[in-house]
């Protein structure tokens, strides 16, 4: 546990794959921002939003994102975590392709952490 505590785990975070981590709010109403490994989240996160529903394997993960800026499109987003890159929003088409390629579940951040 002090080992954990010394590199930075924050047991507020749930942690998903490859160091991401799923992030709350400290204000009700909760809401959920992705972080990057080794960094702490600013503004909206790796996805610069909200996230409302999110799943993830071994290199990727999805997540249903209301966007901080109103300029930019809400919807579903894919973060490749070989390369760190986002992409979307993705059409449902997409999505759907995305999901059963990959194996991906959905579920949502408040399932993740049962608490909030």
């Amino acid at each position: 546990l002090v080992a954990l505590l010394a590199c930075g785990f924050n047991p507020n975070h749930r942690l998903l794959v490859r160091g991401y981590y799923l992030d709350p709010s400290e204000e009700l109403p909760y809401v959920y921002y992705v972080g990057a490994p080794g960094m702490t989240v600013n503004g909206g996160g790796v996805f610069d939003g909200t996230i409302q529903r999110i799943g993830w394997n071994a290199d990727w993960i999805l997540a249903k994102v209301i966007r901080i800026c109103q300029c930019d499109p809400n919807g579903w987003y894919a973060l490749n975590l070989r390369t760190r890159q986002v992409t979307g929003p993705l059409t449902k088409n997409q999505l759907r392709q995305d999901l059963r390629r990959w194996h991906i579940k959905l579920a949502s951040p408040v399932s993740l952490f049962g608490r909030h």
